[in-house]
């Protein structure tokens, strides 16, 4: 099959959990697959690491995340119920990336990590979809609000009811 793997954070070993997470499907899927990697990144990556990455990818892509979008997006969104997770990973650079891949490639299906890149999956339709949520976020935000403070605090205290719906 060709599986085309969304992340919002490029994969590898030693990292976050989810990129850890991330890594060893790639690993384990690319012993029958044909994967191309989608993935986002705050600066341009070490060529080593994208090489690792090319031992079990066909391509990774990496796209820059834009700050100031992102910033902005989250601000767009808090009169809504969208998760500003969710609102700000939908950037036009990740837009563009994935219409321009889905205009050359044909994927079997698409695996989808977190729920923050949940808005990508209309645009991968009819493509089957698998969407990794990987834990209860809404819980941990839960938590988070209960004993996080200032800035991060609120944050959590606005995600929880948009993750929980």
């Amino acid at each position: 099959m060709r599986v085309l793997f969304l992340t919002s954070r490029l994969p590898g070993p030693l990292f976050r959990g989810d990129q850890l997470r991330a890594y060893h499907h790639l690993r384990q899927l690319s012993t029958r697959h044909r994967i191309t990697l989608v993935a986002v990144h705050d600066a341009a990556p070490d060529p080593a690491r994208i090489a690792a990455l090319e031992t079990y990818c066909e391509r990774v892509i990496v796209v820059r995340r834009p700050a100031a979008e992102m910033a902005w997006r989250a601000l767009a969104a808090l009169p809504s119920q969208l998760p500003l997770q969710a609102a700000i990973y939908d950037f036009g650079a990740l837009r563009a990336a994935l219409a321009a891949l889905l205009s050359e490639t044909e994927f079997d299906l698409a695996h989808v990590q977190l729920a923050r890149l949940g808005p990508h999956l209309a645009r991968l339709h009819p493509l089957p979809c698998v969407l990794d949520f990987i834990d209860a976020l809404s819980v941990n935000m839960a938590r988070r609000a209960t004993f996080d403070r200032g800035f991060f605090g609120l944050a959590a205290r606005l995600e929880t009811p948009r993750l929980a719906a």
